[in-house]
């Protein structure tokens, strides 16, 4: 805050005045709208106003930001008119002085606006400016460029504001000073472009032409003029740049210079480019300005601009803009004359060349070569005396090669041929001799000139023509000695000299004479440099050490590394290299000798350019390398001699070979090492070569006898380096040992720049090295470093050569056979490495190779291995078409003989070599053993060899049968046709031809099976020689004897012994046939092959497979075996061709077939994997060659092991297919379909249990072979081991199907398939039994494996006993997987298949007991309980899926386990037999089935019932259900379970009761309901207690229901019921067989009309549980409930007791038993009393037998239950028994009464006897009757029981008053006293009185004394 304004905040005024404003400014804040600003700069302006005596405004800094705001260039022109306004008072107010002061507020929001303004605003501005801002003067100058930038764009032509604007531009320039004011507007040019028109335009107008530049130079400004000039002739404005041109021509005429040198470039180089835009008004002002003055400096100058940090495109333009300028300026005729004797120079000089002589231009370039070392020597000597500047060696090397590239050399043959040969000598000879003198830049450059000369130098073409003799001009070029020879050994000696000065640090102090005799033209010395070691005197220097080293100690040094005795390259012996070279730790015993650690010592770094020159020399020195010479015959001789045939010559090796393998392991330069070993391998190469063709072609001549060169000249190469200095290169030292350790170490990540030479150098090594394990020797010891670091790096080195080495290696030519393949098994092996990041780094390495199609190279050694020659084979098919024993024989003799003589021994002979060696795979060898055929030469001679063994051969079959397939179409034209086309190469082509000739095997009959038994005895061992020889004579004895017995007259014998040898016939035929198709897919190896080489592969295999199975799948799905995309595939393919040849018995050997090279038998890898495993699956030894257990039992290894590769691609083929992608669907669908997978699999699975089951048939048979063996069994070798020998391939397999099955599911099948595929339901009849038709040994397209005869019956026998119990964990985890698989052949396997489980299970338990009766019960027990475990184990895994299965298979299997019939008599409930029992037991013990488990499944059971062969198991469930309860779990559980489980129970109960079940079913579950209520205290909850009551009244109506099935209506519509006059079944004679037998099994509904055979057994059950179960069920204050139900079921119960009908017996007896123990509970008589009455006062009452004798409860609990009963029964009137006669009626009630007070206790009526004495008084008292007497009896017999003597003492008197009476007055006694015959008929009535009165009497004396007190009478 300035001091005056703090000075005026003082004063009020001033404050309201600030506060005004500031309530003004405030409105700024609200305004939205254009019209709202111009409303709040009315207010501002109004407040502004109200106080004009203060200059210094209040809030100053916003005023000027809110009327900068309303500036904007977006606001209309009437709100910038208002703010212009606001400005001008405010000026107006604050007056210069603050305007001066505060210039930079009020300038920020003004000088902007005039570019943006409106007409209307624009002069108003202006007028602002001319009133307020000019009178500022020199106050403007801080503001004056952005003043300047302000007022320029008011500079538009023809604009009205333009001269306003001109004139106050001039009045501001005249005011600030005119250079000021320009300097200020060439600053706005060069900092906005915008202004740039109109600052150029004010200039240019402004210049006074009449005046010269110099005096106006004030225009130009200050500072800025240069560089706003260059920017503004720059613009991409025409206007602007015509206007700066305008003022440049002006102001920088070329005769004045007004600026430097430099600025005037500047601005020459800016203003030329204006030529570009080809625009002529720009062009004819710089031509204006360049024209008349132009120097040739400055043109140049122009193209040496810089060209600005861009991007490259900018870049390219600034480089071509020169070159446009310069075309466009020589376009202008002045210009254009400056550049003519340029071109006419070049005319001229090439006239010149073309003009001279052919050999002078060479000849004087030569000199001047020589003349400028002889210079170069002379001035290092006189250095004075030099004048003239000589030629540089680089100058002239430039020279030569320009003129090399310019002149035509192929006009004059000779310089190619003979000039420049001779140059390149000199030149080489004086670089050699100067080489002190040349710095190396200039050595290099001289060593490149001369490599280029070389490139042009060609032999002469006529020069083979020239006799030795004749001489010609040429001699000194190309013959001995001559001029290309000198070259080389020149070259030779430069590199040496070169490598001891400057790579070893030795400066050669002698001028060496040796080095100059080397170019003597005589032999012996010549022998002597070329092939003997030329030591030249030396020095040493060490660069950090002074001390000098004498010549000789440097010739011993270099002598002694490469010398035998102490050489450090020899290390041949046996121990691993360590693995770096530099760090050799090899001691010597001599100290002065020298070692590779001292020579590294010494070396230090080497310059770049010392690199460069040694690249040269060693390239140059190549390139020598190659060039010819011609040799005299004498000259040839001599040299072969030399080379070759000069025994014991001590061979040296030449200096410059020394210093190049020195430099190769001792310096420590990755570049330099790498060119010495590149040339070194390459003159190695090159000599061992030579060395070769010279051999080969003077053996030829001297074999031959004929030299056609003889007389005359022979071109020959030289080899560098002699035949025996190699030999001793590679056997006494170990050179190419630590040159692979230097390579090796190279691959480090610090020297990635070499990778790339250093891998080629690498390879190149590998395949010239002697042998090839010295490469991988060292790769594979770092790969199995014990030092995990090592290993890694050992990792990263290999994937980095692996992935530089693959354009080489695919594209593999001769020299170039090998492959590293060990490191490649070493790196395979480590994926699996229990070391994570080993295995981690190697799977990476894995993945990238195989992301960049590498998976050919990969596999080639692994499947060269698996294609090895000694593993041919051919098939089981072939060999049986054989017509006889000896042509089998003679096949066999023809292939060892070819087998011994191609080398092959039939042993292993490798076994003793370790892993890493036999892994190599020497694919030449391979080469060579296949490419020769050793079947082609005639027999004749292993005939003497082979006659105790082998039958003579014909001469015909000798020398005419050229290939075994002529042989072959003799036999069968079907194999003849295969074998011509075998490029069509079918994976199985043999079983092709099996399946081509199924009809004719189906139609051999018993003789053609003879026959082949006969044809065995041929090979066989003697063993089976006799067996089948024994064979052979019984069937011949059985047909003599039908023969004979044809003339007997025994013809029933004849017809029987017919039927028993047909049948015999048939069962061979049958099974011939399925021998036939069990084998046909095998094939036999011809010779014994190395199963560990095999394993291995197919380990490596394995272990790609496990660890990136999805990467390596798709790799080779989708890599064909074009062998004309790589070369790895190419032997591959050969041997393929070779196997599928051998297949159909033609040779494997000799020459191929010719094939398509591009197409290939299989076409992707992926199919010949597959193919390859299961060629090894299929294979097998024939018995006929001899082999060693071990090779039979390393077969079986690698049939195993192929199964697990197959597994694994299986799995990964299923992932894919699971993934449904129609492709991968279509692949693997033709995949399979080609490799006939599943029908080998299948195959190979039914041949091995074949063969397991022959085992045990002869364990069985102690050793006997039983059956005779049949062709191919005793053709294959299967070893003679155990049944459980075959399991670990069986196992295999099993896994394998289950891959299968589930690939084949995920497949699916095709529409075609599902619509032609036939029923194959008969077929699995047949399949069931192995036994049975061929068919079902046969393979069925295109069923899935599921669907398979062969599978199907491999399922149901694979837990057969004769194929091991060890199968049976595999067997049973293959079906169980299965499962989901199946389909429709669900059933038909999985059946028998659970039955053959329970078969065994049973075996065993039968086993165990018979064990147990044995052994002692104790011993027995542990078994026993293992067993019962086992089962247990079984079962509990079933119960969680399989429940209700499981509980409906239980209820079935109870039904079957009912008891005997003669046991099954059983009264209402059935009683469980033990069997049943155990099933209890059983269940109870799965610990899986708690009790509401199995209320819960057995409740799913009754809802859903299964159906089991036709019928429910709900019935079996029922009875099962309830046992499991009354025998098992009820009784065992505590209550307390019992009642957590209610609720599942009474559910069960619920659902059970609304089935329609049959009545035993009711019956169970009202037992069930009993006994759990009984067992289970009253129920505290009230809605349990409901719900029970509900259930018990249901099924208490359901067993009602069945009760009152007997019943019928007594009419129609009415509700009486009576009994049907039918029998009734007593419970006792019930037979639940009977009623379980389906046949008489009753309707599950209860009809009303047919007779029920369960009512009598319903009544029994209800007369049990009812009165008990109900009391339980309805709680004291309940009991009333449960009447109406009482009464409903006693509906169904009185008409069986109203009927006293024989046949109603049992149903009599049981209702009254039902009705005795109801009516024991009082709160029930009101549903019986009033019907019990009835019924005891029914005439009929007393009729019912004896057993009845629930009346007496009845009765009982009749009066009892009611008090007053027995007195109304006492006083009750014999007129109430209105049914009764009225005689009768007396009586009868008297009877009731007796039976009443005998239905009591005893004593019970005692106080009711003076009413009973009153009742019995009274009848005697009225007329009393017979029958009436008689009931009286009844009742006195009743009271004697009844009564207690003392009670009876009153009605002793009136007993036996009546007793006497009667017995007098009876008619009876009267008759007996008389006894006369004249007796009166005696009525019914009086003998039954009679009879009364005697049991009365009876009864009475038959009480004790103290019971009947006589003496009381």
């Amino acid at each position: 805050m300035d001091p005056e304004e703090q000075e005026l905040l003082g004063d009020y005024r001033y404050r309201n005045y600030s506060s005004a404003i500031e309530k003004a400014l405030r409105n700024f804040e609200s305004s939205s709208e254009w019209a709202d600003l111009i409303s709040s700069l009315g207010k501002l302006n109004k407040a502004l106003q109200s106080n004009l005596k203060y200059s210094l405004l209040p809030r100053r800094l916003i005023i000027s930001k809110r009327l900068s705001q309303c500036l904007h260039p977006a606001l209309p022109s009437g709100v910038h008119l208002k703010a212009l306004e606001t400005y001008e008072i405010i000026f107006k107010i604050i007056g210069t002085k603050w305007l001066a002061k505060d210039l930079f507020l009020y300038s920020s929001g003004l000088f902007p606006l005039l570019a943006n303004a409106a007409m209307s605003v624009r002069p108003v501005l202006l007028g602002l400016y001319e009133k307020y801002f000019l009178p500022l003067q020199k106050s403007l100058l801080p503001g004056l460029q952005a003043f300047v930038i302000g007022l320029l764009p008011g500079l538009e032509e023809g604009s009205e504001i333009y001269d306003r604007t001109d004139a106050l531009l001039v009045k501001l320039s005249l005011l600030m000073g005119q250079e000021v004011f320009y300097g200020a507007l060439w600053g706005s040019v060069l900092v906005s472009p915008s202004i740039r028109l109109p600052a150029s335009l004010f200039v240019v107008s402004h210049i006074n032409r009449e005046l010269s530049g110099k005096q106006q130079k004030y225009m130009l400004g200050t500072d800025y003029k240069l560089t706003s000039l260059c920017v503004s002739v720059l613009d991409s404005n025409v206007l602007v740049q015509r206007n700066t041109l305008e003022a440049i021509l002006f102001f920088f005429p070329f005769y004045t210079a007004l600026v430097t040198r430099l600025l005037w470039f500047c601005i020459l180089s800016a203003a030329t480019q204006t030529l570009l835009r080809r625009d002529m008004s720009l062009n004819r002002r710089l031509y204006a300005w360049l024209l008349g003055t132009v120097q040739y400096t400055s043109l140049i100058e122009i193209l040496h601009q810089k060209c600005p940090e861009s991007d490259t495109e900018e870049q390219h333009q600034a480089y071509l803009k020169p070159f446009r300028i310069l075309i466009s300026l020589l376009d202008k005729p002045e210009i254009g004359t400056i550049n003519k004797n340029a071109s006419e120079i070049v005319k001229t000089v090439n006239l010149l060349i073309t003009s001279l002589s052919t050999d002078f231009l060479w000849d004087y370039m030569t000199k001047c070569f020589e003349d400028c070392f002889r210079n170069k020597s002379t001035q290092m000597m006189y250095p004075l005396e030099n004048i003239s500047t000589p030629p540089t060696i680089s100058e002239l090397c430039t020279l030569l090669v320009f003129l090399l590239d310019v002149i035509p050399l192929e006009l004059y043959s000779e310089v190619q041929t003979q000039y420049l040969p001779q140059m390149l000598s000199y030149m080489v000879q004086c670089l050699l001799e100067n080489m002190e003198l040349l710095g190396l830049p200039e050595l290099t450059h001289a060593l490149k000139t001369c490599f280029k000369v070389l490139s042009k130098v060609q032999m002469p073409p006529s020069y083979l023509d020239i006799e030795t003799g004749s001489g010609n001009g040429v001699d000194d070029v190309w013959k001995k000695g001559g001029s290309i020879q000198k070259t080389l050994y020149c070259i030779q000696e430069l590199v040496a000299k070169f490598s001891s000065k400057y790579i070893f640090g030795v400066q050669i102090q002698e001028t060496s004479n040796e080095s100059m005799s080397a170019m003597n033209l005589s032999g012996k010395e010549k022998k002597e440099n070329g092939y003997r070691l030329l030591e030249s005197a030396s020095k040493k220097k060490s660069p950090w050490d002074a001390k000098q080293i004498t010549v000789p100690q440097f010739k011993q040094m270099l002598s002694d590394l490469f010398s035998v005795r102490g050489s450090p390259f020899k290390n041949k012996s046996s121990n691993p290299l360590p693995p770096d070279c530099n760090s050799s730790n090899h001691k010597e015993k001599e100290e002065e000798e020298w070692d590779l650690e001292q020579v590294m010592l010494v070396l230090g770094p080497l310059r770049g350019d010392c690199k460069e020159a040694f690249s040269a020399a060693c390239h140059l020195l190549l390139d020598c390398t190659t060039f010819p010479v011609y040799l005299s015959e004498e000259e040839m001789e001599q040299l072969y001699l030399s080379l070759f045939q000069v025994p014991g010559c001590d061979a040296g090796f030449p200096l410059w070979l020394k210093s190049l393998m020195t430099i190769c392991c001792c310096v420590n330069d990755c570049y330099v090492q790498n060119v010495s070993i590149f040339t070194l391998l390459e003159v190695i190469n090159h000599s061992q070569s030579l060395a070769l063709v010279i051999e080969d072609r003077m053996k030829r001549y001297k074999v031959s006898g004929h030299n056609p060169f003889f007389g005359k000249l022979q071109m020959v190469t030289l080899p560098p380096i002699a035949p025996e200095v190699l030999k001793i290169i590679s056997e006494k030292t170990d050179f190419y040992q630590k040159v692979a350790c230097v390579l090796w170490n190279q691959l480090n990540k610090e020297t990635r720049e070499h990778h790339i030479a250093c891998v080629e150098l690498f390879y190149r090594l590998h395949c010239l090295a002697p042998s090839a394990n010295i490469c991988e020797d060292i790769i594979c010891h770092a790969l199995l470093d014990r030092d995990k670091g090592t290993r890694l790096e050992a990792l990263f080195r290999f994937s980095v050569m692996w992935h530089l080495t693959r354009e080489i290696q695919g594209s593999r030519v001769t020299s170039h056979n090998r492959s590293f393949d060990r490191s490649l098994f070493v790196v395979l092996d480590s994926l699996n490495c229990s070391d994570g990041a080993i295995g981690a780094a190697a799977q990476g390495w894995l993945i990238r190779a195989l992301s960049l199609n590498d998976v050919a190279r990969i596999l080639e050694p692994v499947l060269l291995l698996l294609l090895h020659p000694k593993t041919q084979r051919t098939s089981i098919h072939y060999i049986k078409q054989k017509n006889s024993a000896e042509d089998i024989h003679d096949w066999l003799c023809k292939k060892k003989a070819s087998l011994k003589e191609s080398g092959i021994s039939e042993s292993n002979s490798e076994e003793n070599l370790p892993l890493s060696q036999f892994t190599t795979v020497d694919r030449e060898a391979i080469w060579a053993e296949v490419e020769k055929d050793p079947e082609k030469p005639e027999l004749k001679t292993k005939q003497s060899e082979n006659n105790g063994s082998c039958n003579p051969v014909t001469s015909q079959e000798a020398g005419g049968d050229q290939d075994s397939s002529e042989h072959t179409e003799s036999t069968d034209t079907s194999t003849g046709h295969d074998s011509e086309n075998t490029s069509s190469f079918s994976p199985s082509l043999e079983l092709q031809e099996v399946s081509n000739e199924d009809n004719e095997s189906a139609a051999t009959d018993g003789k053609e099976t003879t026959n082949h038994v006969s044809l065995l005895t041929a090979f066989l061992p003697e063993s089976s020689k006799s067996s089948a020889a024994l064979n052979l004579v019984r069937a011949d004895s059985e047909r003599t004897q039908a023969s004979e017995s044809l003339s007997s007259d025994e013809e029933v014998d004849l017809e029987l012994q017919e039927i028993t040898h047909s049948r015999l016939l048939k069962q061979q035929k049958e099974k011939q046939e399925m021998i036939e198709a069990l084998f046909k897919h095998m094939l036999l190896y011809l010779q014994p092959y190395d199963s560990k080489r095999v394993l291995y592969a197919f380990s490596v295999l394995e272990a790609v497979l496990k660890t990136n199975p999805k990467e390596f799948i798709e790799a080779v799905a989708s890599t064909s075996m074009d062998t004309s995309s790589t070369a790895h595939l190419n032997l591959i393919y050969n041997l393929l061709a070779r196997h599928q040849e051998a297949l159909v018995g033609q040779s494997f050997y000799g020459k191929l077939q010719t094939q398509s090279p591009t197409m290939c038998p299989h076409s992707l890898l992926i199919e010949l994997l597959t193919y390859l495993c299961l060629s090894f699956l299929r294979s097998y030894y024939p018995c006929y060659l001899k082999v060693t257990q071990r090779d039979v039992l390393g077969n079986r290894d690698v049939q195993v092991k192929s199964v697990e590769v197959l597994i694994r691609m299986m799995t990964q083929l299923a992932t894919m297919a699971k993934a449904a992608e129609n492709k991968n669907v279509e692949f693997i669908h033709s995949l399979l379909g080609r490799c006939k997978i599943q029908e080998f699999v299948l195959l190979s699975l039914s041949a091995s249990m074949y063969t397991s089951q022959k085992r045990y048939e002869l364990l069985m048979a102690d050793g006997v072979n039983v059956t005779e063996e049949l062709f191919e069994e005793s053709l294959i070798n299967f070893g003679h081991d155990q049944i459980w020998s075959e399991h670990p391939l069986q196992i295999e397999l099993l896994k394998l199907l289950q891959v299968l099955i589930v690939l084949e599911h995920h497949l699916g099948q095709t529409h075609e398939e599902q619509e032609n595929q036939p029923d194959l339901s008969k077929e699995w009849q047949q399949a069931l039994n192995f036994q049975q038709a061929i068919g079902a040994m046969q393979y069925v397209y295109p069923h899935p494996i599921t669907s398979q005869g062969l599978f199907v019956s491999a399922v149901v026998r694979g837990l057969q006993p004769e194929y091991g119990y060890g199968m049976h964990p595999t067997w049973v985890g293959l079906v169980t997987c299965s499962l989901p698989y199946f389909g429709k052949s669900l059933g038909w396997t999985v059946a028998p298949f659970v039955v053959q489980i329970c078969k065994n299970l049973d075996e065993l338990v039968k086993q165990y007991e018979n064990e147990a009766v044995k052994t002692s019960a104790k011993a027995s027990s542990l078994p026993y309980k293992t067993l019962r475990t086992k089962i247990l184990d079984f079962m509990n895994p079933l119960t969680a899926q399989l429940g209700i299965q499981l509980m409906a298979a239980i209820a079935a299997v109870w039904n079957s386990k009912k008891p005997h019939r003669n046991q099954s008599k059983i009264k209402i409930l059935p009683v469980a037999s033990a069997s049943q029992l155990i099933l209890v037991d059983l269940i109870c013990a799965l610990k899986t089935l708690k009790i509401d488990t199995i209320l819960h499944l057995v409740k799913e059971v009754v809802k859903k019932p299964s159906q089991i062969k036709g019928e429910e198991v709900t019935m079996k469930i029922i009875p099962f259900f309830f046992n499991i309860f009354y025998s098992g779990s009820i009784l065992i559980l505590p209550v307390s379970a019992l009642q957590e489980n209610f609720q599942s129970l009474l559910g069960l109960l619920k659902e059970s009761v609304q089935l329609n079940l049959a009545p035993p079913g009711h019956f169970l579950l009202l037992s069930t309901l009993n006994d759990f209520v009984t067992r289970t205290p009253t129920l505290e909850n009230k809605k349990d207690q409901k719900d029970l009551q509900e259930v018990t009244q249901k099924i208490l109506e359901a067993v009602g229901t069945v009760a009152g099935s007997s019943l019928e209506q007594t009419s129609w519509l009415s509700r009486n019921l009576e009994v049907k006059a039918q029998p009734q079944i007593l419970p006792d004679d019930f037979n639940i067989e009977d009623v379980n037998d389906t046949s008489v099994a009753p309707s599950s509904m209860v009809s009303a009309s047919a007779p029920s055979i369960y009512s009598v057994q319903a009544l029994s059950l209800l007369a049990e549980v009812l009165a008990s179960l109900l009391d339980m069920v309805y709680r004291s204050d309940e009991k009333e409930k449960a009447v109406p139900l009482i009464s409903r079921l006693l509906y169904y119960v009185f008409p069986y007791l109203r009927n006293h009908s024989a046949y109603n017996i049992p149903s009599f007896r049981a209702g009254a038993q039902l009705l005795s123990s109801l009516s024991g509970y009082a709160y029930t008589k009101r549903a019986w009393k009033k019907e019990v009455l009835e019924l005891y006062m029914d005439p009929a009452f007393f009729q019912m037998d004896t057993s009845c004798t629930h009346w007496r409860s009845i009765i009982d609990h009749l009066l009892t239950h009611e008090k007053t009963m027995f007195k109304d029964l006492m006083n009750m009137q014999s007129s109430a028994l209105k049914l009764y006669p009225s005689f009768e009626q007396k009586a009868m009630l008297l009877k009731r009464q007796a039976f009443a007070v005998f239905s009591g206790e005893t004593d019970q009526y005692h106080l009711y006897l003076p009413l009973i004495q009153e009742r019995l008084t009274e009848n005697l008292r009225v007329g009393q009757t017979s029958i009436v007497a008689a009931q009286m009896f009844l009742f006195f017999r009743v009271l004697l029981l009844r009564i207690s003597p003392q009670h009876l003492t009153s009605l002793w008197p009136i007993m036996v008053t009546e007793l006497v009476r009667n017995k007098s007055n009876s008619k009876i006694s009267k008759q007996k006293v008389l006894g006369d015959g004249s007796g009166y008929d005696i009525q019914q009535n009086e003998l039954s009185l009679y009879l009364s009165a005697c049991k009365f009497l009876d009864t009475a004396l038959s009480f004790p004394p103290d019971r009947m007190q006589l003496f009381q009478m």
